[in-house]
């Protein structure tokens, strides 16, 4: 029988809450996972088991909330979800994951320039540059978007880009970009190598307040370095 244990490492711990600092909505979750027989069975489970833990971690955070206020616990919100179907999982390349604000090719993300534009009296920040490039015209990249309500535009986006901006006031565009790629390597290695899987959003209401304007994100993806599944949700707004 297929089985799921979560893999919690103090590296693990340490990473993910100094991703959380920078301004990060992404969870992640991860698993090794025994007895699989498909890939698919293995990604199945990783989705399951993920939604599982984000309703936990919601139920402590609010049980201890409820529990200095005074308040019932039932009065804050709770995360619901179903079972999700395993037809309900697409299979991504890498390239699909990461998405468009990631340049595949030359594994160099794409940031949203410091470089602003005059408009009618006030600077504009409209242009986007590789990480490790000197922002000037002939450096602009052109980001191919897909359009989607309700939808972050891949992993990157998902990463980079929360609400209210990722990083410190003293990290530039470069620093941003390298931790990123350090954040991956740990988690990930080889980009080259990873298998991946792609969720329908309307398994939980965890994925509604993203559904305001930021948008949700849920993917499992499978390293065979170090032979960890990682679930990666997040939902979110303003």
């Amino acid at each position: 029988m297929i089985s799921a244990e979560q893999i919690l490492i103090q590296e693990i711990t340490d990473r993910l809450i100094e991703f959380n600092n920078l301004g990060g909505v992404l969870s992640f979750k991860i698993f090794k996972i025994d007895s699989a027989k498909s890939d698919l069975e293995a990604h199945h489970m990783v989705a399951q088991r993920t939604l599982e833990l984000l309703s936990k971690d919601n139920d402590d955070y609010f049980n201890e909330i409820a529990k200095s206020s005074g308040k019932d616990r039932y009065a804050y919100f709770k995360v619901n979800f179903n079972l999700i179907p395993a037809e309900t999982g697409v299979q991504l390349t890498a390239e699909q994951f990461f998405g468009p604000y990631f340049n595949f090719r030359e594994q160099r993300p794409i940031l949203l320039g410091a470089t602003g534009k005059p408009f009618q009296n006030i600077l504009v920040f409209s242009d986007y540059y590789h990480y490790d490039d000197i922002e000037s015209p002939e450096n602009i990249v052109v980001v191919n978007k897909n359009y989607i309500d309700f939808a972050t535009q891949g992993y990157t986006d998902a990463f980079l880009k929360p609400p209210h901006s990722f990083g410190k006031k003293s990290m530039t565009n470069y620093d941003i970009g390298k931790y990123f790629l350090d954040f991956n390597q740990f988690f990930f290695d080889s980009i080259d190598y990873l298998k991946i899987y792609s969720w329908p959003t309307d398994c939980s209401n965890y994925f509604d307040v993203g559904k305001e304007w930021w948008g949700s994100f849920f993917g499992t993806v499978y390293n065979p370095v170090k032979d960890w599944y990682i679930g990666i949700a997040a939902s979110t707004t303003d």
